[in-house]
């Protein structure tokens, strides 16, 4: 089924936690640029571009959402979850309820309006309005309780206005579809048919995502290895760690290739792999101390973090 409604309407559905982000999605990586452009393709009246969403009863380890419910339809994002994430911030000046600020490089999330060059305006990140009679926080003017007299400057008004109706009446075309046997790997499949067109996921980005879809604290555990393995200054990405698993079944299949790990029936491999990559004693310990035996203190002093998977094994 192909729609379309408000902003504000998918933004609600966020608030009410009716939209879940699986965990086999990636992390919010726009920046305030993106963010910004985004933006401006809105004020413009120009194409946004769309979402697909994903209508299951399956209960998927969702993006800080623990409530069990086994029978009702949930409504997953698979496509667009940036730019609906975008869309979020700018609104409300704040992260939606899947993200905590230590999971996001963006640190500010204010968007101020600068009339200064009217009839012209400037968007940009600020913490604070620093001179009211030109500026205004968006988030304030596309609020539900927004009111004229917000406008110091009478003659910002229309303009004001226009800005405002620009981003309340902007529509965003989105796809939804179910699937009739549940099937985790139908939905992670069509995830990798979306994600290998425009913006592409890398290949170890993809293969966690299936990885997460038959093992589905995968990307949760990753995430809490990496962070542990940041603070003693061995800070790989999460490719890195999705390739150390992918070393570890080739040490046992040399024809194991990154498909290999698409199969649910790899579940239990992989699971041990891991737990034997991430013990005291395990490759990755032991990995990070041969570095230090040879004074490298840190991942920054290795120029090609890639090289690191072969020694892992």
């Amino acid at each position: 089924m192909s729609k379309s409604e408000k902003i504000t309407e998918h933004l609600r559905r966020i608030i009410d936690k009716e939209y879940l982000i699986p965990n086999f999605q990636r992390e919010f990586i726009w920046d305030k640029k993106r963010i910004l452009k985004l933006l401006d393709t809105i004020f413009n009246n120009r194409p946004l571009g769309g979402l697909l969403v994903w209508r299951s009863r399956i209960q998927l380890v969702s993006k800080h959402y623990d409530k069990k419910d086994e029978k009702s339809l949930k409504s997953y994002i698979l496509d667009g979850q940036q730019r609906l994430t975008a869309l979020y911030i700018s609104m409300y000046g704040d992260l939606p309820y899947y993200y905590t600020k230590e999971e996001v490089k963006l640190k500010e999330y204010k968007v101020i309006i600068d009339l200064k060059k009217f009839p012209k305006h400037e968007l940009g990140f600020k913490d604070n309005i620093t001179e009211p009679e030109t500026q205004i926080e968006l988030s304030r003017l596309v609020s539900d309780d927004w009111h004229p007299r917000d406008i110091p400057n009478r003659d910002h008004l229309d303009y004001c206005s226009d800005l405002r109706n620009n981003f309340r009446n902007k529509e965003i075309f989105y796809e939804q579809f179910e699937t009739k046997n549940d099937d985790v790997t139908t939905a992670i499949n069509v995830f990798h048919d979306i994600n290998t067109t425009g913006v592409k996921l890398t290949g170890a980005e993809l293969l966690l995502a299936y990885i997460s879809g038959y093992w589905q604290s995968a990307r949760e555990l990753i995430i809490k290895e990496k962070n542990k393995r940041k603070i003693d200054n061995f800070d790989f990405s999460l490719d890195i760690y999705t390739q150390f698993i992918l070393a570890c079944i080739r040490s046992t299949n040399n024809s194991a290739t990154d498909k290999t790990l698409h199969n649910k029936n790899m579940k239990n491999q992989v699971i041990e792999c891991w737990e034997n990559l991430t013990k005291d004693d395990g490759a990755i310990a032991q990995t990070i101390a041969f570095f230090k035996k040879y004074k490298v203190l840190s991942s920054t002093e290795i120029a090609n973090k890639p090289s690191v998977i072969p020694i892992v094994y």
